[in-house]
């Protein structure tokens, strides 16, 4: 996850409030349940929870301490949440505890999505659910993607795109993931990502948020002038800065 929580959350966290949103609104969660979010970085899946739920107890876990402590800040006045430091790979919690463990953008920072996932898998009470969702980092009309695309088209590409970089963040990824959950159910969710203009999107990019932030803070600045214009003419191209909008890959797995 990204520690300055500020500037992720002018650039990419409005976006990961309003997929949260979007997917806890489709779970059937009865009220009164226990849930957890593993993985909850400054807590915008938490936030999705709590408006949207009534949960009886809800844990968040997330390896970043400096995560957690914006996630406290932002949920600071909510009842029954607890915070931990924790591995999405080790859960400090028995087998069998939880009845809904979701995770949200955060299985492509795991060293190994598999064994995350056996975990939330081990949690999970029966009759409960385990669900998550990551970013199609290759979605023809993302702002990422288009990012990389221009950079391509000016000769600048980049060795960490995060469209190659996180195999797990693909349709072919996610249904790997789940070939030993045979009653996992896949999917997907698009939410509209408009931007008020050319310099709100470029101005995103500046902030040295994630695997293209850094590109860009590596360029000379002849090459960000040109990348720069050519991100204009792809965006423009594509229909304009407020045109753009950003999938995610979903998953749901009931358990038995």
């Amino acid at each position: 996850m990204f520690d300055d929580g500020n500037a992720y959350q002018r650039f990419m966290g409005r976006w990961s409030d309003r997929v949260a949103a979007t997917f806890v609104a489709d779970l059937d969660v009865p009220d009164d349940r226990w849930w957890l979010d593993v993985g909850c970085g400054s807590g915008a899946l938490l936030a999705a929870v709590l408006d949207a739920h009534r949960p009886a107890r809800l844990i968040g876990v997330d390896p970043s301490s400096a995560q957690l402590t914006l996630a406290q800040q932002r949920l600071a006045t909510a009842p029954r949440l607890e915070l931990v430091v924790g591995s999405a790979e080790a859960i400090a919690l028995d087998d069998d505890r939880v009845d809904a463990v979701v995770t949200g953008l955060a299985l492509n920072f795991c060293p190994d999505p598999q064994a995350a996932l056996a975990e939330l898998c081990r949690v999970a009470r029966p009759g409960g659910t385990i669900a998550g969702y990551v970013w199609d980092y290759r979605h023809p009309d993302f702002f990422l993607n288009r990012y990389w695309q221009a950079a391509e088209l000016e000769g600048v590409p980049g060795s960490a795109d995060e469209r190659d970089r996180w195999p797990v963040c693909t349709d072919a990824g996610i249904a790997a993931l789940l070939t030993s959950h045979p009653g996992a159910v896949r999917g997907s969710l698009v939410i509209d990502t408009p931007f008020g203009s050319h310099d709100d999107l470029w101005d995103g990019f500046l902030l040295g948020i994630g695997p293209a932030g850094a590109h860009l803070a590596g360029l000379a600045d002849d090459d960000r002038a040109r990348l720069r214009n050519r991100l204009r003419v792809v965006v423009d191209h594509a229909g304009g800065p407020e045109a753009m909008t950003a999938r995610a890959l979903t998953f749901c797995i009931p358990v038995p």
